[in-house]
């Protein structure tokens, strides 16, 4: 399972819960071999996200505290800000 953002266009863009399918429905072989596959490529996906933000992360600590004032403000705040 995984976030995406789900915008109707009629209210804000909101995050919804999807679950990873093959399609269809049943207990066959290759929908499971296929949903593993899968599920190989989003870990892998993942751990390449995850090290992406630990090398954002470490370079803004060697940046040694830089702040600016909206660091600050929460991002929904922010966003209600600049509407």
């Amino acid at each position: 399972m995984h976030h995406t953002e789900f915008d109707d266009g009629l209210s804000p863009a909101r995050r919804i819960n999807l679950e990873l399918s093959a399609g269809g429905g049943g207990k066959s072989k290759f929908r499971k071999e296929k949903i593993k596959e899968r599920n190989v490529h989003l870990d892998e996906n993942r751990v390449k996200r995850l090290q992406k933000e630990e090398e954002y992360k470490k370079q803004r600590a060697s940046q040694g505290g830089v702040n600016s004032q909206q660091d600050s403000i929460h991002p929904s705040r922010l966003a209600m800000m600049y509407q």
